[in-house]
C-alpha cells in the first residue's frame, strides 16, 4: 500500500480539493466548503504555475492509493479521500489515517466506495467517516474501524453500506454542534489591524 501518484489517474476537470478543505497559510487562505476564488468552471486553477506549496503538495487518496477503487474520482462520485498524519487520528502500523468524506447522503451509493472502506479497515488502516459542516464551519467526523469490524471481518457488503447510512445519520445529527472555523491572521506585526 504504497503512497506514489497511481498510474492512469489524474485529476482532470476535478477540483473538489478547491472546495472541501480548508486553506490556510499566507499565500492562500480559503474556508473549508467555499470554492477557492482561483479555481475555474472547468476545473483549472487560474494560479497553477505560482500556486501554493499546500495545494502543490496534495493530492487526494484517490490519487495516492491503488487500492481506492478507480470509480471513487470525487466530482464523479461526491467522494473525497483524504489522508492524514494526525497523530490523534492515526492507529495502527500505517502512518496515516483515511478521512472519507461524504459530499452528500447519497454519495454513500457510489460503486466502490463499500469495498474500498472494507478494504482499509480490513488493513487495520484508520478510517473515518467526515460529513461536512456549512461552508466556512469545521465538520463532523466518525471512527469506523470499530463500528464496522465485525461486519468488514465478514465482508458484509450490504451489513457495511447499511451501517454507514446509521453511522452518516448519527454523525449529521452532530453538524448543529460545528463551530465557525478561524483563519490564522498571517504577516501582521504590532495587533490586529484595528488595533494598531
Amino acid at each position: 500500500m504504497g503512497l506514489g501518484l497511481v498510474d492512469g489517474r489524474g485529476c482532470g476537470a476535478c477540483n473538489v480539493c478547491c472546495v472541501v478543505p480548508k486553506i490556510d497559510e499566507p499565500a492562500l487562505q480559503k474556508l473549508p466548503g467555499c470554492r477557492c476564488p482561483n479555481a475555474l468552471d472547468d476545473g483549472s486553477c487560474a494560479i497553477y504555475d505560482e500556486r501554493p506549496q499546500t495545494c502543490r503538495s496534495f493530492y487526494c487518496g484517490w490519487r495516492l492509493l491503488d487500492w481506492v477503487d478507480d470509480r471513487l474520482r470525487p466530482d464523479r462520485s461526491g467522494i473525497f479521500i483524504r489522508l492524514t498524519g494526525d497523530k490523534a487520528l492515526v492507529t495502527g502500523e500505517y502512518p496515516f489515517a483515511m478521512m472519507v468524506t461524504a459530499l452528500s447522503r447519497n454519495s454513500l451509493n457510489a460503486p466502490g466506495l463499500v469495498e474500498t472502506i472494507l478494504t482499509a479497515i480490513n488493513a487495520g488502516i484508520a478510517t473515518y467517516l467526515v460529513v461536512p459542516g456549512p461552508p466556512g464551519y469545521t465538520s463532523c467526523r466518525m471512527p469506523l474501524n470499530r463500528a464496522l469490524r465485525e461486519v468488514a471481518a465478514r465482508h458484509d457488503a450490504p451489513a457495511v453500506l447499511a451501517s454507514l447510512g446509521e453511522l452518516h445519520s448519527k454523525t449529521e445529527a452532530n453538524i448543529g454542534k460545528t463551530r465557525p472555523v478561524i483563519l490564522t491572521v498571517h504577516g501582521i506585526t504590532g495587533g490586529l489591524p484595528n488595533e494598531r
